[in-house]
């Protein structure tokens, strides 16, 4: 009986430590999700017909059905436009699956990298946000090893640009992840393109994505993981051949070459908060993929000598 009883106390003191445990493993946030501007052409009221639309539609539904598989340790930093059906849908399941505390829902302010000074009060406010909610939560996590993982649209404008600000503004020291399935583009060449891989420019925080436009050509676009796209004007270095070789906006105007270049690789300069992208023909995709690998990025946040 005496044993018995113990093993009861044992088996009670147990229970109480796991689940003391666990409450505290709830408390500690291993994992942002940060998801910017969700069906923001549903927003602007594109028919759902529109290719634009369409694309973020089916980001919508591999993000619905991705929240499901969320761990209960994540956080949860929805920027969107109010009064939308979809984003609210997103939202509450977001909410049903974390619960509401490890959720912010944070309004859309039109600021673009155009405009710095608003565009840094807007990313503090959005930081202060976030600790307000942790903070009333009770919730914690650690900058060294917390992961952050960037949903949103566009894939090389808000997303990119809110994304890795507002894990910078968190202090995080771990290269943020965008998965560009978990997207939609901006880039009219982006519509039917397909993506192929990512590929790290050495011994950066900077890495490329590149893809098969499906149109002869290949492109890559570069996005910071570390630091504010939109803010970062660090140079990127490369070596181009204007025979294999262009550079384009993101509504697909050219930037480069502008009238005869000498023969051979001619050194170009570039930066994040440009939202260039690299064209090549898809023969030289290889030539391509050579190029970035060749890529270095420069510590000074300037804008001198970078094409505009």
């Amino acid at each position: 009986m005496i044993v018995r009883t113990k093993f009861f106390v044992f088996v009670s003191v147990l229970a109480v430590l796991c689940q003391a445990q666990a409450g505290v493993a709830d408390q500690s946030i291993r994992q942002f999700v940060i998801l910017v501007h969700p069906c923001a052409y549903e927003a602007i009221h594109y028919p759902i017909t529109d290719p634009y639309r369409a694309l973020e539609d089916a980001a919508r539904k591999r993000w619905l059905r991705a929240i499901p598989c969320l761990p209960r340790s994540t956080f949860v930093v929805q920027v969107d436009y109010s009064q939308i059906s979809s984003a609210d849908q997103l939202n509450q399941a977001f909410i049903n699956r974390l619960g509401a505390g490890h959720v912010v829902r944070i309004a859309v302010k039109v600021v673009g990298s155009s405009a710095p000074g608003p565009l840094k009060e807007y990313y503090e406010e959005i930081n202060q946000r976030i600790r307000q909610q942790m903070a009333a939560q009770g919730l914690t996590f650690n900058p060294a090893t917390v992961k952050a993982v960037i949903w949103g649209q566009s894939f090389e404008g808000c997303a990119s640009g809110y994304g890795s600000a507002i894990a910078s503004y968190l202090g995080l020291k771990r290269p943020t992840r965008f998965d560009y399935h978990m997207s939609a583009p901006d880039a009219p060449f982006l519509l039917k393109a397909t993506f192929l891989q990512t590929v790290a420019v050495p011994a950066s925080d900077v890495e490329a994505y590149v893809f098969d436009l499906n149109d002869g050509r290949c492109a890559a676009f570069f996005r910071s993981c570390l630091t504010p796209q939109w803010l970062d004007h660090r140079p990127i270095k490369l070596q181009l051949d204007s025979e294999f070789f262009s550079v384009v906006s993101k509504p697909g105007a050219a930037v480069w070459p502008r009238g005869a270049l000498p023969k051979g690789p001619q050194p170009f300069t570039l930066s994040t908060v440009q939202e260039r992208f690299l064209i090549a023909p898809k023969p030289h995709m290889a030539k391509l993929l050579s190029v970035i690998n060749g890529a270095s990025v420069g510590s000074e946040p300037t804008l001198k000598g970078i094409e505009k």
